[in-house]
């Protein structure tokens, strides 16, 4: 399995009453890399991820998932690319009165992919990738909030994507645990070469995960570059949000680059 690229141009979103979400947002993320998006709650990086998702349809604009423009599709062709795309929720969402193994079979059933005798074995081998086993019984109200992070990841990858959508996937955990989940983002990515997109406002564990890095402000993309560039950068915009935000979201120190390159280097 291989990524694929992600091209967005001229991609504009207005709700009914005319307020703009996204402002022209031009961005191309590369096959197989890991690209954060940053940006302050309300900046709409949330509703770009979802754009790419084929969660949202823009109000304007293309974007070509390889060579595919999704902003232009009905809905047939829609659930054909959707099926390529795992999305990992903010805070998992999970179905509450399934177990886990129910969660992770449920799109596998829906878009009947795999023979219902070979479910558990596609089960048992997502929750090994994630490092999580022994818990198929279990429900949501019963893991973690880490485990259901996990638990999130692996029906992701139920389907086998290409793209993997991560929303907010270190929020609400505490340092260690969001360590724990932004290393297994990176060794998702070695393992099975796929493209991950990962909406953030944690500077650290963007430094250290991210290919590459873009920030948006008011639905708008203001830099897209490497780490190192976005610690260089001379736009006020940005150098406010890595001053303000990255001591407060965090949990650490500034990473150290030299290892946070090893990390996301890929194999």
């Amino acid at each position: 399995m291989s990524g694929v690229g992600i091209t967005a141009r001229g991609v504009s979103m207005r709700l009914p009453d005319g307020r703009a979400i996204l402002r022209d947002v031009g961005l191309e993320i590369h096959s197989g890399e890991v690209h954060s998006i940053l940006g302050l709650s309300g900046s709409g990086k949330t509703t770009l991820l979802k754009c790419i998702g084929a969660l949202l349809r823009p109000t304007s604009g293309t974007i070509c998932i390889g060579d595919e423009d999704i902003a232009a599709m009905d809905e047939t062709a829609l659930n054909r690319i959707r099926r390529r795309i795992g999305f990992v929720f903010q805070y998992a969402a999970l179905f509450d009165s399934m177990t886990v193994f129910e969660n992770i079979a449920f799109g596998i059933r829906q878009h009947r992919t795999v023979a219902e005798r070979h479910i558990p074995e596609v089960v048992r081998q997502r929750l090994h990738e994630v490092n999580l086993e022994g818990v198929e019984e279990q429900y949501p109200s019963e893991l973690s909030g880490g485990m259901r992070k996990r638990v999130g990841m692996a029906r992701a990858l139920a389907m086998d994507p290409d793209i993997l959508c991560y929303d907010e996937p270190t929020s609400g955990l505490d340092p260690v645990i969001g360590r724990a989940i932004d290393d297994l983002i990176v060794a998702t990515r070695d393992a099975r070469g796929v493209t991950s997109v990962v909406v953030s406002h944690d500077i650290g564990a963007a430094l250290r995960i991210s290919n590459r890095m873009t920030m948006i402000d008011d639905g708008a993309v203001v830099m897209t570059g490497l780490p190192e560039e976005f610690l260089q950068a001379a736009d006020p915009r940005v150098c406010r949000f890595m001053e303000e935000i990255a001591p407060l979201r965090t949990g650490y120190e500034t990473p150290d680059l030299r290892s946070a390159q090893t990390l996301r280097a890929g194999p």
